[in-house]
C-alpha cells in the first residue's frame, strides 16, 4: 500500500515540479559521480533515476559507447526523463518502468554492469536493505557501486538540522525511520565492497558512500 502511495504521489504530484524542488541537490547529485571512476564504454545502472538529474554527468563519464540503464517505478517521473533524452539527442540510454525491489536484469537479457548507482531513492523505499543487494548482485565482480542519500546526522549540534532534513524529506514520501535506516544501508555497503569510502555533507545529514563489489563478505 505504501508503495502504491509513493509511486502516485510523484506520478500525479511531484514529477512535474521535481527538478526545480530538487534544484539545491542537482550539484551534491553530480558531484556523487565525481567520487568513483566510471570509465569510457562502461555500462551503468542507475536506480531510482527519476528525472535523471545525475544522468549529463554519467554519460560525460562513459561516452558514445557506453551504456546507462535507468529503473524507476514512477512513470511521471520516467516521462520527463524521457523528454531530457530526446532534447539531448541522448542514443545510448535505455529506461525501464519498474520497482527495484524487483528489477532483474536477466530479464530483459541484460548483462551485470560495471557500475550501480542510486542517489536519493533508498530513503524512500520500505525494505530498503533488499534494494541495496538487489543493486549490488547486480553489478559484475570488481564493479562500483554508489549510494547517495539522506541520514541522521550523530553530530552533537545536528538537532536542527536533522530536523530540518527529515522535515523536507517527509514531502518526497520519506520519514525518520528511513533515514535511520541509512546506517544499516552503510553498514551493509561497508561489509560487501571492497575500498569503501563514505563522505558526508550538509552537517553530515547527506553522505555518499561508494566502493568495488567484492565476491566475498569484507573482514569487519
Amino acid at each position: 500500500m505504501r508503495n502504491r502511495s509513493i509511486t502516485n504521489l510523484y506520478d500525479l504530484v511531484l514529477s512535474p515540479y521535481y527538478d526545480i524542488i530538487q534544484s539545491h541537490m542537482v550539484p551534491l547529485k553530480q558531484r556523487s559521480i565525481d567520487f568513483i571512476d566510471i570509465k569510457k564504454g562502461d555500462t551503468v545502472l542507475l536506480f531510482c533515476c527519476g528525472t535523471g538529474l545525475e544522468i549529463p554527468s554519467i554519460n560525460d563519464c562513459v561516452g558514445d559507447n557506453g551504456k546507462i540503464i535507468g529503473v524507476d517505478i514512477s512513470a511521471g517521473m520516467l516521462s520527463i526523463l524521457e523528454k531530457r533524452i530526446q532534447r539531448n539527442h541522448w542514443q545510448n540510454i535505455t529506461l525501464y518502468n519498474e520497482d527495484v525491489r524487483h528489477f532483474n536484469l536477466q530479464k530483459y537479457s541484460e548483462r551485470k554492469v560495471d557500475v550501480g548507482i542510486c542517489t536519493l531513492g533508498l530513503s524512500v523505499i520500505p525494505d530498503n536493505l533488499p534494494v541495496l543487494e538487489n543493486l549490488i548482485n547486480s553489478v559484475k565482480d570488481g564493479g562500483i557501486v554508489l549510494v547517495a542519500d539522506t541520514k541522521i546526522s550523530r553530530w552533537k549540534f545536528s538537532l536542527l538540522h536533522n530536523f530540518t532534513s527529515v522535515g523536507i524529506s517527509y514531502l518526497f514520501g520519506s520519514n525518520y525511520h528511513l533515514n535511520k535506516c541509512s546506517d544499516e544501508i552503510i553498514k551493509t555497503m561497508k561489509n560487501r565492497l571492497k575500498e569503501f569510502e563514505i563522505a558526508e555533507f550538509l552537517w553530515n545529514t547527506y553522505y555518499i558512500a561508494y566502493g568495488k563489489k567484492s565476491s566475498v563478505p569484507i573482514a569487519s
